[in-house]
């Protein structure tokens, strides 16, 4: 499997907000292009300007709008992605730890946040880190998993709506507005 790094950049900051390995033999069985060193993925068509995170190339009214349409919704599941990754997490398995936490957090605070943490192993581990009392700890990662919901739904919003958008655009222009109005979003 080869691999080409990647970096993804806000535009308004120049700040990067995701970066890591992208498998080029899936690229290209996938788009049938190949990523060659110094190229750099765009959200738009397959492509990105890694120095921008602008697409390289624009929809335009010459291109089916089927087509248009159906790049206009990968560039805006990739920039859920990158929001995800800015607000939330892109670390592997970070997620789940979330959920885990706040699932164990629920269910001591539910039995009445016994002394004995036999049974609350993480908790148990990580009260005198993340906070000084297991009460603590565990209203900090509910606290946390309430803004992660928050977050989530947020960016989700936005992604269905866009989608939703899309399909309803009927020129090049239209889809690219949806386009830059979720850019402008996770920019933000």
């Amino acid at each position: 499997m080869a691999e080409q790094h990647y970096t993804v950049w806000l535009t308004a900051t120049g700040q990067p907000v995701r970066a890591g390995f992208l498998d080029t033999d899936l690229l290209e069985l996938v788009t049938g292009e190949s990523l060659l060193a110094g190229e750099a993925l765009d959200l738009a068509s397959g492509w990105v300007d890694p120095g921008t995170g602008l697409p390289t190339s624009r929809p335009s009214d010459a291109e089916p709008i089927e087509a248009v349409r159906a790049r206009g919704v990968a560039q805006v599941n990739v920039l859920a992605g990158v929001a995800r990754s800015r607000w939330l997490t892109d670390i592997p398995g970070q997620a789940e730890m979330y959920a885990d936490q706040e699932r164990e957090a629920a269910d001591w605070m539910g039995a009445g946040e016994p002394v004995d943490l036999t049974g609350y192993p993480m908790l148990a581990a990580m009260t005198g880190i993340v906070a000084p009392t297991t009460l603590e700890v565990a209203q900090v990662w509910r606290t946390t998993a309430g803004n992660y919901r928050y977050f989530r739904t947020q960016i989700e919003v936005a992604r269905q709506t866009a989608i939703i958008d899309i399909a309803a655009a009927t020129t090049a222009a239209a889809v690219q507005a949806v386009v830059d109005a979720v850019a402008a979003l996770v920019e933000a």
